[in-house]
């Protein structure tokens, strides 16, 4: 089966001159990232790729997931720093509530771990999420707009093709940035319908994907 989360380019060889480059740190490390996205259970790097394909960033989501799984280790590592270095105070302050708890080293460092990596991981998701939602707000904000003038186009004697692709003008941001990815991929081997349908998964909003429902039925 194939990995769904298989590097789209190639690392150069260590033959390639070019490779001694200041970039080819980086290049390497691209690599080390990508090999840690596919060691991760494909049900999450799938999720991953969902994710970011929502959010309409440029990032792949291999590098976002990589990078998400090792900054959750260092947030563990920090969170366990922190309250064994607050031991002392937090177990002083329990004195004066007069309990019987005490917080040992052990007990710090596994809610330490707990917290760093439940916020690390918090703040990378909902960073991304926030993005989702703002991008589907954007394109429900502006779909009126753009349904009118596609509208206009089929009236004038366009064809469904040619009038969305008409109507991809840069004031509808993301969503002619979709469009057009439609309509270069229904001029090669792709149907127009298949890729129309494509939107929906793209775009994370109710309204898109009834929009584009209904353009499907009326093909």
């Amino acid at each position: 089966m194939c990995n769904p989360m298989s590097p789209s380019t190639q690392t150069r060889s260590s033959s390639d001159p070019s490779s001694s480059s200041p970039l080819s740190p980086f290049v390497g490390m691209d690599t080390f990232l990508y090999r840690t996205a596919r060691a991760l259970p494909e049900k999450i790097q799938r999720r991953a790729i969902n994710f970011i394909r929502y959010s309409g960033a440029h990032e792949d989501a291999p590098l976002w997931l990589a990078k998400t799984f090792y900054l959750i280790i260092f947030g563990m590592i920090i969170g366990e720093l922190a309250l064994v270095g607050l031991e002392s105070f937090i177990n002083e302050w329990e004195g004066t509530l007069i309990t019987d708890f005490s917080l040992g080293a052990a007990l710090a460092l596994v809610l330490g771990s707990l917290v760093g990596g439940f916020l690390t991981f918090a703040l990378r998701v909902l960073h991304v999420y926030y993005s989702i939602q703002k991008r589907a707000e954007r394109v429900e904000n502006i779909l009126p707009d753009f349904l009118l003038l596609v509208a206009g186009n089929v009236r004038a004697g366009m064809t469904s093709f040619s009038a969305l692709k008409s109507s991809a003008r840069p004031e509808f941001g993301a969503l002619s940035e979709e469009i057009r990815v439609v309509t270069s991929r229904a001029l090669g081997t792709e149907s127009f319908g298949n890729a129309l349908s494509s939107v929906s998964g793209r775009i994370q909003s109710r309204s898109v994907t009834e929009t584009m429902g209904f353009f499907l039925q009326a093909l």
